[in-house]
This record gives structure tokens, sequence and C-alpha cells, in this order.
């Protein structure tokens, strides 16, 4: 990692200055008060095809598909850290996000982040149904030590996420944090666990499976 550090903030709503893209730029603030440089990326006006499940990126490296995937995989590879976002439609993550993560299969094959660091941002109304779950497994599916987790009940401040001032103070908080965690080298010994005793071999068998079909 060099001197320089840089944190991505990746909004996977389809509004671009909405609650989660709010929340995503106050922790981003929270990075910026650290020194660090700082980029919001919103998904939500990027061309994302669908995962056609070709297995082409485990020999290729990367997505084969012609959109805007790879640039800002790109982007990811040559940050440190990433404060990663999504409200919840249906108790879920968004399908902007969702197809996002399904194309960086060869990511998550790979572990191509592995020892990068990474803040999850999830706002909702009454329940966040199973979006929380989904956004840190997908993010430590990557590599990611996810050193947290914003959520924001927006039932509560009439959609507003300005009002929740004490979130919003949160958030500014763990940009601060995830600055000091990049700085540290801070481990995380149960995501540590989980990747040696349940991802890793996991993706063995996926691999062996594969070869034996002249996939690989």
């Amino acid at each position: 990692m060099s001197d320089a550090i840089k944190i991505i903030g990746l909004c996977g709503s389809p509004h671009q200055n909405g609650n989660t893209a709010k929340l995503i730029r106050k922790v981003l603030e929270g990075a910026e008060s650290m020194g660090v440089e700082t980029e919001f990326i919103p998904l939500g006006n990027k061309k994302l095809l669908f995962c056609k499940a070709c297995y082409k990126c485990l020999k290729e490296g990367t997505c084969v598909l012609k959109d805007d995937l790879n640039e800002v995989r790109e982007k990811m590879i040559k940050s440190d850290g990433l404060v990663v976002g999504s409200p919840t439609y249906n108790r879920e993550i968004t399908g902007q996000l969702k197809t996002f993560y399904d194309r960086l299969w060869h990511d998550i094959h790979k572990q191509t982040f592995l020892g990068k660091y990474a803040i999850c941002i999830n706002t909702y109304i009454i329940t966040s149904g199973c979006s929380q779950k989904t956004l840190r497994d997908l993010t430590m599916g990557l590599g990611y030590y996810v050193v947290g987790m914003i959520d924001a009940n927006l039932l509560r401040f009439d959609n507003e996420i300005e009002r929740d001032s004490k979130t919003m103070k949160k958030a500014f908080d763990a940009g601060v944090r995830l600055v000091k965690d990049i700085k540290a080298g801070r481990r995380f010994l149960k995501q540590d666990l989980i990747r040696k005793f349940f991802i890793k071999p996991v993706f063995r068998k996926i691999d062996k499976l594969m070869e034996e079909k002249g996939l690989l």
C-alpha cells in the first residue's frame, strides 16, 4: 500500500443525492478530515449488464462484458478502502448493487481485495430485511475487512437523513476510524477465520468441479 491513502464511496442507490448517498458522503467526509483522498461513485448512472455465468473472468482475470464495470473495479483495486451503501428494496440491497457484486465473481473467487477495508451503509424504512447481512457477506467475500455497519431507519425522521444527527455523526466518525484501521493494518480475527475455514475451502471445491468440467 502506498503512503497516499484513497477511499472510494460506492452508492448502490439509483438516487445520487438520496439518503444512502448522503450517508456515504458523510463517511467520506470523516475520512477526508484525516487527510486522505476520496471519490464518490454512484452506480445509478453506470451501465451494468447482468452476469452471464460464462466463467471467462476466471481465465481472463476480469469480466469480458463491455460496460462500466471494469472502470469501477479498477478504482477499487487502486484504492485502500471502500464505503459501500444501499437502501433496502423489498428486504434486500438494490438490483444495481447486486448486479455489481454478481459481476465481481472473479474477485470473490480469488479474494482480489484481501486486506483492504470497508464500511457498509444501509438505509431502510421500518425493517432492513436481509440487506445488512447481504452487504456484509458480499463485501467480506471480496476480501475486505468489514470494519463497521452504519444503518438508518428513515421512518423516524420523515425520510430525511440530515435530521438524524446521531447517525450522521456516527457516519463521520466511521470515516475517521476507517482511515485509522487502514494506517494501523488492523486485523479482524473472526473474519480471517471465516475465510480460512469456510470461504477458501468452498472455492477449492468449486475449482475442482470446474476443472473436471473443463471450465478452468
